[in-house]
């Protein structure tokens, strides 16, 4: 088996715990039209794909379009009938959902791209500019490399990956500046 192919495993269960949490992310995002959070979710480019019920969105721009236009609020989607995602290797998702159709005796499908979630990694080679003052500490440049490599790949899996550490330590990580916030007033 080549490496290309070993690196394909189907449904590693941290990648599809991600998904599925980016998954429910999106969902919200729709009902509470956060255009932002709908944004960044899908990689920016001519060539993602979003298949829906009324609409067809062909590159990031029309996707976004579409998104400005909706209004806020539930949207056609009654309930939940089938939710199926697909993981292949740590870089590679594809979800598809089947639902009723609010009011109306239809079943809806919506089908995400395998894109969803994760900025192409050409994206995490910004992180090269990535300077620091003379006098920060390690954990400070430590944080900010981890919160950049996490922003610029918009997936957890691929950042940890990227930092050469496992996804449990990133979770410590991030739960660790979390709780190190100050309290919102």
């Amino acid at each position: 088996m080549t490496d290309a192919a070993s690196n394909l495993t189907a449904n590693l269960p941290d990648v599809v715990a991600e998904v599925r949490e980016l998954f429910e992310r999106y969902e919200r995002a729709l009902v509470d039209k956060d255009v932002d959070v709908l944004d960044a979710i899908f990689w920016e480019s001519p060539h993602t794909i979003r298949y829906a019920l009324h609409e067809n969105g062909y590159g990031f721009a029309e996707i976004h379009a579409h998104r400005v236009a909706r209004p806020p609020g539930p949207g056609i989607k009654e309930r939940r009938i089938r939710l199926e995602i697909l993981t292949l290797g740590r870089d590679l998702a594809t979800v598809n959902l089947e639902f009723k159709v609010r009011d109306r005796d239809l079943i809806g499908r919506a089908s995400l791209p395998s894109d969803f979630g994760h900025a192409p990694a050409a994206a995490a080679s910004d992180l090269a500019s990535l300077r620091f003052p003379l006098g920060t500490t390690v954990e400070a440049a430590e944080r900010e490399l981890i919160l950049q490599t996490l922003a610029s790949t918009n997936n957890k899996t691929r950042a940890a990956e990227l930092l050469g550490i496992s996804l449990k330590t990133l979770h410590n990580k991030l739960k660790e500046y979390e709780a190190a916030k100050p309290p919102s007033r």
